[in-house]
């Protein structure tokens, strides 16, 4: 799972549909699950993210798999709501 989206980097050059994908997954006793987010260039193997942020949501025991939970909640944000799945 991942989503391309065109970013500009906090150095101000833009990356046309920039590689995103959920590198990191923590659940907490409390069901919050917090995540990473990480942004390749290209999503080639091997290679370094250009950036990287972190999120959190509640947990819903009954629904999809927290990899897919972690996708929908990213995808649920203004920044994210445009994606290109891939």
């Amino acid at each position: 799972m991942a989503f391309k989206k065109t970013i500009k980097t906090r150095h101000g050059i833009d990356v046309i549909d920039a590689y995103h994908r959920v590198t990191a997954i923590a659940v907490g006793h409390s069901k919050v699950v917090n995540y990473g987010l990480s942004v390749f260039a290209t999503g080639a193997v091997n290679e370094e993210p250009i950036e990287h942020e972190s999120y959190f949501f509640d947990f819903d025991l009954n629904g999809e798999n927290v990899i897919a939970q972690c996708y929908k909640h990213a995808k649920s944000l203004e920044k994210y709501a445009t994606v290109i799945d891939c």
